[in-house]
Order: structure tokens, then sequence, then C-alpha cells
């Protein structure tokens, strides 16, 4: 989803550079090389977006999953952990020890 939007706005100023770049009128001695380096630069920061970074993302991301996916020590009998991809849920939600502090603090319409 944020590949055309990456892309537009990247082209967009690319686009908008591009008669800079390529005049040869009086005064583009000094705009020409400008305008080709922020060209480049919009191109280099384009592809870093859309390419270096997700990969980065990736590789790290299975890199962390791999260190701390024995380090629960909570195993079932088959050696798997136990709350069998219930993670995101319990994340977000809290122990079920902690809801119960939650619920038991909580006052009371008494």
């Amino acid at each position: 989803t944020r590949l055309r939007t990456v892309l537009m706005t990247g082209l967009l100023a690319m686009f908008g550079l591009l008669p800079m770049a390529l005049s040869h009128d009086i005064g583009s001695e000094t705009q020409k090389p400008l305008a080709v380096v922020v060209i480049g630069g919009l191109i280099s920061a384009t592809l870093l977006t859309l390419i270096v970074l997700p990969t980065l993302y990736v590789i790290f991301e299975r890199r962390y999953r791999s260190g701390h996916q024995g380090q629960h020590g909570h195993h079932g009998q088959h050696g798997s952990p136990a709350y069998h991809g219930n993670e995101r849920r319990t994340r977000r939600e809290g122990s079920s020890s902690q809801n119960r502090r939650r619920e038991d603090s909580a006052p009371t319409d008494g």
C-alpha cells in the first residue's frame, strides 16, 4: 500500500526538477548540478525506502525471533510453546492473572 505513495512522491519531485537539470539557459551552470544532485538523492532515497529498508526489517526480525524462540521456558508436552500462536493476544491483553488483578481492584457499584 505504501508503494504508490513513495513512488508518486519521489517521481513528482524528480519530474519537477527535470527542466532545471536539462536546461541550457543563462544561469544553468549553477542550477544544473544542484538539480542533478537532488534528483540522484531522490532516486537513492526511493530505492532505500522501497527495497533496502524492508529487506533489513525482514533480516533483523528473523534474527530476533530465532534468538528469542527458546527463551520462554513454558513448553507443552511436545516441546512447543504453551501459547500456540496466541502471543499477539497475550501481549495486548496481558496474562490472565493480570486481568484477574484488574477485575479484583475495579470499583463495584455496591
